[in-house]
């Protein structure tokens, strides 16, 4: 089996954030081959990162080198006939590579040349999203740039959408943001997360001090500002957050106000291996999420036992609704009530965490999102 991949991303930034996992492209090594085409200039990914990607199968990548492809002035502007043009001008070259299918990883401008060599190839193309912009995101949370660059590639999406075989979505508010005709393509895929047996938490026992760690981008929509207000005037606590955006100057000038600097350890980036070892050493997963979403970071502190505490607006997600979820209100009094209700219940954070265990290994787990995956792709091949 011989499988395309177009990416509109630096998979060398993924390496950066610690976002790599094995086998990432190939689900049980599934695929023989694989070709990556890159449709952004200048990304420096190391052929040790791509095989940790592509497993067992061979791989080679693609670089576009036309600057006008790659340009974001031009995907914005120019018409989409000229681009489909351009497109089968510049990748001519890959119908020699007998591909079985395509897959875009996201469903931006790649998912529109996933489009146009598709077609041209008359083999199936899928596309994968793993976030979604509804209308509240769009007015509360993007910046002026970002709501631009959306409504632009909101055309992309369109008649990728409609031409796909296959969407992959991973979770269900993704789902939700689809037509009625779409949504009869939309397949629920959950991020798989490889998580060792020994990794799991088994002592939830109370410490000399609580930990909690948080985990993901510090942007508008997650701030953490209430979460760290909510500790102030709680004992023997601390709190581990591990991400990087431009809400953390302001989050460190919060920290040093307060003088909670020994409360309040930052980290800019842990590789999601040492995240998973590091995980059952802490006593819960805290987090604050405006986002219609469910976060890989959530599922990998179910998967190793954690207790969860996450903000109420999170309640309407389908994910959560058979799980045991410690719920606070988005401010500082709310999230002290609850986390001192999970630091003084040891019994019940077992519980629920236990609980939560059986439920998450059948449904999260890496071998379980595979067998969805080829199941579902067997039917397009």
């Amino acid at each position: 089996m011989n499988l395309l991949i177009i990416v509109n991303e630096r998979i060398s930034d993924w390496e950066d954030k610690g976002e790599i996992t094995d086998n990432y492209f190939n689900p049980d090594n599934y695929f023989d081959k694989i070709s990556i085409l890159n449709l952004v200039k200048n990304d420096n990914v190391s052929n040790k990162i791509l095989k940790k990607l592509c497993g067992k199968a061979k791989f080679k990548i693609f670089v576009c080198k036309n600057r006008i492809l790659t340009s974001k002035v031009f995907q914005f502007f120019c018409p989409m006939v000229i681009i489909k043009r351009i497109t089968l001008q510049e990748f001519a070259f890959l119908k020699s590579e007998k591909f079985n299918i395509i897959q875009s990883i996201g469903d931006g401008f790649s998912s529109f040349v996933s489009a146009i060599l598709s077609e041209k190839f008359k083999i199936s193309f899928f596309l994968s999203i793993h976030t979604v912009v509804n209308s509240f995101i769009f007015y509360h949370f993007l910046s002026f740039k970002e709501k631009i660059i959306f409504m632009f590639y909101y055309r992309f999406k369109k008649i990728a959408h409609s031409k796909a075989s296959m969407i992959i979505a991973v979770y269900k508010s993704i789902y939700d943001q689809f037509n009625d005709e779409n949504k009869k393509k939309v397949r629920i895929i959950y991020n798989g997360i490889s998580v060792n047996k020994n990794n799991i938490k088994s002592n939830y026992t109370s410490k000399k001090k609580f930990e909690l760690i948080t985990v993901g981008r510090l942007i508008k929509g997650k701030s953490l500002e209430n979460i760290i207000k909510s500790i102030i005037d709680i004992k023997d606590i601390k709190l581990t957050i591990i991400g990087n955006g431009p809400l953390k100057k302001k989050l460190l000038f919060l920290v040093k106000y307060y003088k909670i600097e020994n409360k309040v350890i930052f980290k800019e980036k842990l590789k999601n291996v040492e995240l998973i070892r590091s995980l059952k050493k802490f006593d819960a997963f805290i987090c604050n999420t405006q986002y219609l979403e469910f976060p890989k970071t959530i599922i990998e502190a179910l998967l190793v036992g954690l207790p969860i505490i996450i903000s109420s607006d999170s309640k309407k997600i389908e994910e959560y609704k058979d799980l045991n979820i410690f719920w606070a209100e988005n401010n500082p009094s709310s999230y002290k009530k609850t986390i001192e209700k999970v630091m003084v219940n040891i019994k019940m954070r077992e519980i629920f965490s236990k609980n939560n265990l059986n439920i998450s290994w059948k449904r999260f787990s890496k071998s379980s999102r595979n067998e969805n995956f080829i199941n579902n792709l067997k039917k397009l091949i």
